[in-house]
């Protein structure tokens, strides 16, 4: 199988979110951007031009994704009421990864470091119903790695005061780090869905 680099419009438009979530997060004075020195707008569009999303879609309920694929309505209002400015971050990334699923999965995956059937059943499902779930059940941007993590604060420093070296470095790192723990997420989905109930994953670890 034959893949193809991410497209220029689609690495545009992974830029453009990017930069919404960063501008939230400098508004709201969040420590993952400690690090920011000198120019902050230009530093900002330097850390917002990576080929990744630097944020997630974090739902409270860990099992929110099963139910809305599956075509549940059970639209529970969240806990906390998102901001009006998260609500359109959550709307426009889904809007983008749904069509960017349909067209391109592969570079949806890169984007994401979500599985193949993950962004599968993204594309199969319809938008409207994704996004009204998502905006009822209280989906928030959230930063993909800690704001303490060595390899972020890195990435957010050389955004505005090293080298072009040093930060492709730093890019690579964090975006080395989201692949691997995407693979790992994915591996531990289709296990979780091979395995017949609780008490033989448990068995299977003390066979270890």
């Amino acid at each position: 199988m034959t893949y193809h680099c991410p497209q220029p419009a689609d690495m545009a438009d992974v830029s453009a979110l990017n930069h919404a979530f960063l501008c939230d997060l400098r508004d709201r004075q969040h420590r993952a951007l400690d690090d920011l020195a000198g120019d902050g707008h230009q530093a900002l569009r330097q850390l917002a031009d990576v080929p990744f999303l630097i944020y997630r879609l974090h739902a409270p309920d860990p099992g929110f994704w099963q139910r809305t694929f599956a075509g549940a309505n059970d639209l529970v209002d969240a806990a906390e009421t998102s901001s009006a400015r998260e609500t359109g971050q959550v709307a426009s990334t889904l809007g983008f990864l749904w069509h960017l699923s349909r067209r391109d999965a592969h570079a949806a995956r890169l984007f994401t470091g979500s599985s193949g059937e993950w962004c599968r059943q993204l594309a199969e499902t319809p938008l409207v119903h994704l996004i009204n779930r998502s905006l009822a059940c209280g989906l928030r941007p959230a930063l993909r790695l800690d704001a303490d993590d060595p390899r972020w604060r890195a990435m957010v420093w050389t955004a505005s005061g090293g080298n072009k070296a040093d930060r492709l470095v730093a890019v690579m790192r964090v975006f080395q780090a989201l692949l691997i723990a995407g693979e790992q997420a994915a591996r531990h989905s289709a296990a979780a869905c091979r395995s017949r109930s609780p008490a033989r994953q448990f068995a299977v670890r003390e066979r270890r």
